[in-house]
């Protein structure tokens, strides 16, 4: 009678460890899904960046054009006026120039080489 529970004994043994390994293998498979999980994830929150799109409602800044009222202090303009009034004398002064005179009293010598040239 002894005999028999001890055979009872190493059969239960063998049984636990193919439990044991049986458990490990279940945590496994899980580990497969975890990959497909975060692409999902990562997929949705990059639609909702799409509303970003709505802050182009920030061009409304352009109204900021107002600054352009400045162009008024262009005035100043006129006061360049004074500066090409003192220019004008000097140009007086090279009309009054003679050199320009002798320039045209050669003229007749280009004259005598156009007849030269047609003879």
């Amino acid at each position: 009678s002894q005999g028999s529970p001890g055979s009872l004994g190493p059969p239960a043994s063998s049984v636990s460890p193919d439990a044991s390994l049986g458990s490990p293998g279940s945590l496994g498979s899980p580990a497969a899904p975890r990959f497909p999980v975060p692409p999902v994830s990562r997929g949705s929150p990059g639609s909702p960046a799409s509303p970003r799109s709505p802050a182009s409602p920030r061009s409304p800044e352009a109204p900021a054009s107002p600054v352009s009222p400045r162009s008024p202090a262009s005035p100043r303009s006129p006061a360049s006026p004074q500066s090409p009034v003192s220019p004008p004398s000097p140009w007086s002064l090279v009309s009054p120039a003679s050199p320009l005179s002798p320039v045209l009293s050669s003229g007749p010598s280009l004259h005598d080489l156009g007849a030269k040239l047609s003879s």
